[in-house]
């Protein structure tokens, strides 16, 4: 999975799509995540990364990345 080669995503947490014009700010675990997806990380490498890095049981942690990325490919921000 890689984050649509048109979508900007800056430093500050900024993401823009230019094929939707949305823009969106995004908080300091998704940035996180953006900068995974640039180097097309799997969903499974995404997920350990998060339970490494923070406290969450597995359930809830699943949960969560599934949505966070079902927002991002139904807004066009990655390719499969």
């Amino acid at each position: 999975m890689k984050i649509n080669k048109d979508c900007v995503v800056n430093s500050d947490g900024f993401l823009f799509n230019p094929h939707s014009g949305e823009s969106f700010s995004v908080n300091d675990t998704a940035m996180d995540l953006l900068s995974l997806l640039k180097d097309e990380r799997t969903e499974q490498e995404l997920f350990e990364h998060l339970k490494a890095s923070y406290e969450v049981d597995e359930f809830t942690l699943k949960a969560d990345l599934n949505d966070f990325l079902f927002l991002l490919r139904i807004k066009g921000v990655v390719d499969e």
